[in-house]
């Protein structure tokens, strides 16, 4: 599911029209006027109509960039800024604030209709977002690292295992929340106009979502401090051997 188009029967809906606006012309009409004809046959969202009002569908890809790049060169430097500032915790939570803040300017792009501003938010949340990425599978290791600490039991073999069957249900489910969410806008799938309720409901699925989402996952992130809870219990072993 990417950045761009968070519902495949919205794509499915846009590419068919595009199509049948090519069929219409012959093939002869440029790329990238099309998706201002679309907009005479399928009521575009303000995301959609601001591609459309100057025809430029190649800005779609600026998106792709504007999250990936940002993510890899943060993913590049985690390490380091791990290692100067000695913990995770700190890290991530200044990143996800970071995220908080560019997925709300991603918002206020949307509401105003401002492109750049969709893409400049939408790299500052990328970017705030690699921390978590990178040390995610450490963050695992200090949890697993935590229960032997407590209880003496190995349980990382476990932590991993249930880390990456959480991650697939989200996965299902989010995707089935897709759907569940448009049925309930009034979304029809083949329909050449959609509803008020349905077209918000794609705005509210786009911007505010992922800007709830990371709100969420800084929340948890705040109480994550397993870095400190292992020092602790470190210490008082150490003590108790001494």
């Amino acid at each position: 599911m990417t950045e761009t188009s968070h519902e495949p029967v919205r794509s499915d809906l846009l590419i068919r029209a595009a199509l049948q606006v090519l069929a219409d012309d012959g093939g002869r009409l440029p790329r990238a006027k099309v998706l201002a004809h679309v907009k005479d046959r399928v009521e575009l969202t303000p995301y959609e109509a601001a591609f459309a009002k100057d025809g430029d569908a190649t800005r779609l890809g600026a998106f792709a960039w504007a999250i990936n790049i940002p993510l890899i060169i943060g993913l590049l430097f985690t390490p380091v800024l791990v290692k100067r500032y000695g913990q995770m915790y700190r890290l991530n939570i200044w990143g996800y604030v970071v995220a908080v803040l560019g997925r709300l300017g991603v918002v206020a792009g949307g509401y105003m209709g401002s492109i750049p501003l969709m893409i400049a938010s939408s790299a500052i949340a990328s970017l705030g977002m690699s921390p978590l990425q990178g040390t995610l599978n450490a963050l695992i290791a200090e949890a697993s690292e935590y229960t032997f600490l407590r209880t003496g039991k190995h349980i990382d073999g476990m932590m991993f295992s249930c880390t990456t069957l959480g991650v697939k249900i989200g996965g299902g489910v989010g995707t089935a929340l897709a759907g569940w969410l448009l049925a309930a806008s009034g979304y029809v799938g083949n329909a050449t106009t959609q509803s008020s309720s349905a077209i918000h409901m794609l705005y509210f699925m786009y911007l505010w979502i992922p800007a709830i989402a990371n709100l969420i996952i800084l929340a948890f992130l705040t109480r994550l401090d397993v870095e400190k809870a292992n020092r602790a219990l470190r210490t008082s072993a150490d003590r108790v051997t001494a």
